[in-house]
């Protein structure tokens, strides 16, 4: 059961990866080969995260196996020693909370794209996402949120010439 719960951060990426790299397969007309193309970008990152994923849940269950070992080879238990638990960072109710709040988080902001167009949303996702995750001042939130359109505007829309939507 530990494993299973220590692995799953790693499993869901391996999921995720084979759920977006069967759909990329589904692009017709598209070579994997053509960086241009709509379905390479997809098959990167399927490749990226499913090999992140494995690398994931490797360490994952290697670390639970030392420390299960570690704890098994001490015959005696004192109070002040680490159980095997202890020394495994898991997720708690919080963790999942957090995770779940980002995901939400994702898809309003790719509802919004269509509706409110591509800098709007991309403000309103940076504010809120920096607010939440690092909790910082609103000023700096602001500065950067601002800093960062204009460097992708800059950038992506005025020296590439990427039409965003």
């Amino acid at each position: 059961m530990h494993i299973l719960k220590s692995a799953a951060p790693g499993l869901i990426m391996i999921i995720v990866s084979v759920i977006i790299f069967s759909q990329a397969i589904m692009i017709e007309s598209a070579s994997i080969f053509d960086p241009g193309g709509s379905i390479f970008f997809s098959m990167l990152i399927s490749f990226v995260m499913a090999i992140t994923g494995i690398v994931t849940c490797l360490l994952d269950v290697r670390t639970l196996k030392r420390n299960t070992d570690d704890s098994a080879g001490n015959s005696i238990s004192t109070d002040t020693e680490k159980d095997s638990t202890s020394s495994i960072e898991v997720f708690n109710k919080q963790d999942y909370k957090l995770v779940l709040f980002y995901f939400l988080l994702i898809l309003v902001y790719v509802l919004l794209i269509p509706i409110i167009s591509f800098y709007p949303a991309t403000f309103i996702f940076l504010t809120i996402s920096m607010f939440y995750l690092k909790n910082v001042s609103w000023k700096i939130n602001i500065f950067v949120s601002v800093g960062s359109m204009l460097v992708i505007y800059l950038l992506f829309a005025q020296f590439l010439n990427i039409i965003f939507p």
